[in-house]
């Protein structure tokens, strides 16, 4: 299987779903304006990145259906723990809006998530930058602007790196 003919699939599947990427101008990008995202979480606790200003936070766009999302749960879990009272977030943007979207509240409990996992269309997800898969991690800096992504499953090293390099101490 060719990865032209995979990114075809899926870009075919998402728009089958009502995803349409828009084009914006350059000067609009997410890294050089804060992302306006507000959203309620999977159970119902209103969620606005703003609230977040001078922290850091860690968007991690995920799916159930996806193994290698579901495995990086538990370091993201660990990750949010340890740095919770410090001024760093995890957020977890669940791309199952559209499958198993009533079973995610269990889901993410049977799987001891306590972070925000807030239910996201494509489109929504794409206001931090293009999604090329799942799972891919945006950083959000103090000032609201996407400050650096990761594609692929973290783990916990990986999030404690990304952290180290954004910090000045």
């Amino acid at each position: 299987m060719s990865n032209r003919w995979f990114a075809g699939i899926l870009a075919a599947g998402l728009l089958a779903v009502g995803a349409v990427a828009v084009a914006e101008p350059a000067s609009a990008s997410p890294r050089d304006t804060p992302v306006a995202f507000e959203k309620d979480d999977v159970h119902g606790e209103p969620r606005n990145l703003a609230d977040l200003r001078g922290d850091i936070v860690f968007i991690n766009v995920w799916a159930s259906w996806c193994p290698s999302c579901v495995k990086e749960l538990p370091e993201l879990q660990a990750f949010h723990e340890a740095h919770r009272d410090e001024g760093v977030h995890v957020w977890g943007l669940s791309m199952d809006m559209f499958r198993d979207a009533e079973r995610l509240p269990e889901f993410i409990g049977k799987h001891g998530v306590t972070y925000p996992v807030i239910n996201v269309t494509p489109e929504e997800a794409s206001r931090f930058g293009y999604i090329e898969g799942v799972p891919v991690t945006f950083i959000i800096g103090p000032d609201g602007t996407v400050d650096g992504e990761y594609l692929g499953p973290v783990s916990r090293e990986i999030l404690e790196n990304m952290l180290k390099s954004r910090r000045v101490d």
